[in-house]
């Protein structure tokens, strides 16, 4: 059973006690630096992926250009800010890619992309411009298409550059250490390519995140490392499942399982999640996870941050509860070598579904109703939220319970004490 611990935003008692453990504190501290820290500007850098075909099953093939636009950190890695990047515990370097809420503009979401920037992430954002309310892009198309995102930002000369030259500084920073720690780093960590990926989404954007990290892991890479879902929705009111707009929740259970022994099936596995897998061979298409389950490379982190105020646009079957269940339900309390990695639930009980966005237009306004809360302060917590996780999601050293607890529950204080937030976790 998942050990859940709960944490009032402003508590200063329960963070105390956190904080007193070594590891918390040190995670404390660099999150400390981080919020007070002089980071380095952000470079803009927008590009295009051309002909991108889509339609699936259903249609005829379409073709659109579709905008993708990166955020950049515009230093060096060697002068990124030290808060951010702890070299010499990072196996890779992490690029976040964001995928948006259906039919919400990418622009909406600058502020987050600049804050990973600012920090020392790069971050990536795109569009669907041949998408509309009446001819939605299916759930495995978009999936497909976030992988295609994540190829392309691969091949970026930019991004190839700070990768190549954040994984040359942690590799300076990590011969420094001790022969005993270079020796627990080599057997925590298995080879990894120099670029990673965090994929992050709000609303239907963090279900196709979810698929598209399965799908990834299914083709036997190893590029997802982690997951951050702002208010995810696996489906609305008026959503029916079919073979290619498949429930999330089965691969998310399959992501944050422990990989099962040969020749066994995962508790997530076992539980059905093969049932949504789609038999038409598209890349983005299995719910399930086709590779063996002894060559994962382990429990994916997850956090998940759920919008209180959201019952008028996404059912509770389906909300930040379902997703958190689904990413804490096959975790047993015992841990493994891999590290103890974690899945995270912060609430925020007054906030609507659409209240994180830079901007908001007047459908969305229209659509889902929005609570009383400093919208400033939310979009700073959101924001600090997601570069905190990718600091924990860097190495699964990190990704242990008491980190994790410390460094959220920290944020959450400092930034969250006016949007009645609570915290949670389920340790593996």
């Amino acid at each position: 059973m998942s050990r859940r611990v709960a944490v009032a935003a402003g508590a200063a008692a329960a963070v105390a006690a956190m904080l007193a453990e070594p590891a918390a504190a040190q995670a404390a501290a660099a999150a400390d630096e981080l919020s007070s820290a002089e980071c380095a500007g952000v470079e803009v850098v927008h590009g295009t992926l051309r002909e991108w075909r889509w339609g699936g099953n259903a249609i005829p093939l379409n073709a659109m250009d579709v905008p993708v636009t990166l955020y950049l950190p515009a230093a060096s890695a060697s002068t990124l800010c030290p808060g951010t990047v702890p070299y010499a515990a990072c196996a890779h370097s992490t690029m976040v890619v964001f995928s948006p809420g259906f039919l919400v503009d990418p622009a909406a979401y600058a502020s987050y992309c600049r804050a990973l920037a600012a920090s020392g992430t790069p971050a990536a954002i795109y569009a669907k411009p041949a998408e509309s309310a009446t001819a939605p892009m299916d759930d495995l198309d978009s999936a497909r298409l976030l992988r295609d995102v994540m190829d392309f930002c691969e091949a970026q000369p930019d991004v190839a550059r700070w990768a190549a030259a954040a994984t040359a500084a942690s590799a300076a920073a990590a011969a420094v250490g001790s022969e005993r720690q270079q020796e627990q780093q080599q057997r925590r960590v298995p080879a990894a390519p120099a670029l990673r990926f965090l994929l992050a989404g709000h609303s239907r954007g963090a279900k196709t995140a979810v698929l598209a990290a399965a799908a990834d892991v299914s083709a036997g890479c190893a590029r997802v490392v982690s997951l951050a879902m702002l208010d995810p929705a696996d489906g609305s009111y008026d959503a029916v499942e079919s073979a290619r707009f498949p429930s999330c929740l089965p691969s998310l259970a399959e992501l944050a399982s422990p990989p099962a022994l040969p020749g066994a099936a995962s508790p997530a596995a076992a539980d059905g999640a093969s049932d949504a897998a789609d038999g038409a061979g598209s890349r983005a298409g299995s719910a399930a996870l086709s590779q063996p389950q002894s060559q994962r490379p382990g429990p994916m982190p997850v956090l998940i941050v759920g919008f209180g105020h959201n019952g008028d646009c996404i059912p509770r079957r389906v909300n930040y509860s379902a997703f958190f269940r689904a990413a804490s339900g096959g975790r047993g309390s015992g841990g493994d070598a891999v590290g103890d990695c974690i899945a995270a639930l912060v609430v925020l009980r007054q906030v609507g579904h659409f209240q994180l966005l830079d901007e908001r237009t007047f459908l969305q306004e229209s659509a889902c109703s929005a609570g009383r809360v400093d919208e400033a302060a939310l979009r700073a917590l959101c924001a600090g939220l997601l570069v905190d996780w990718v600091a924990l999601s860097r190495n699964a050293a990190q990704q242990r319970a008491g980190v994790a607890q410390a460094l959220l529950a920290l944020r959450l204080q400092r930034n969250g004490a006016s949007l009645e937030a609570s915290l949670a976790l389920a340790p593996t």
